[in-house]
């Protein structure tokens, strides 16, 4: 048994609609080079989080969110995890430091890890007494 979706007029298609939208904004965004009709060519600091890409991935974890069956949530998990992946190969957004960064977000078993290497490295590296 599915579960159907709340929202009304939703026939199931339009997360593929919001990803074609999002792959034709990273598009557009480099074709245009991030110039805004408002700015009249002009380069202005624009707020990152107000893009057309955003937003696509913002209703794409909504769509997500709401009971939807299976399929459709993988599906729409796929895409999600294939931009964060993307993200830090180009290292994009809070990736732009690279792996290891100390702004880096980091589980427990990590830092453990961190320190463990850091025991071994004082132990190593330690003058005799």
């Amino acid at each position: 048994m599915t579960l159907a979706v709340s929202a009304p007029g939703y026939t199931g298609e339009e997360h593929k609609k919001f990803m074609a939208l999002y792959q034709a904004s990273k598009t557009l965004d480099s074709k245009v080079g991030g110039a805004d009709d408002k700015t009249n060519g002009r380069d202005e600091e624009q707020d990152p989080f107000q893009g057309l890409g955003v937003k696509c991935i913002g209703v794409l974890g909504q769509l997500a969110l709401d009971p939807t069956p299976v399929a459709l949530n993988r599906e729409i998990g796929v895409f999600l995890i294939t931009r964060v992946a993307e993200a830090k190969e180009k290292r994009i957004g809070r990736f732009k430091d690279g792996a290891g960064s100390k702004f880096e977000i980091k589980g427990a078993e990590d830092i453990r890890k961190a320190r463990k290497e850091a025991e071994k490295k004082r132990a190593k590296n330690a003058r005799p007494s």
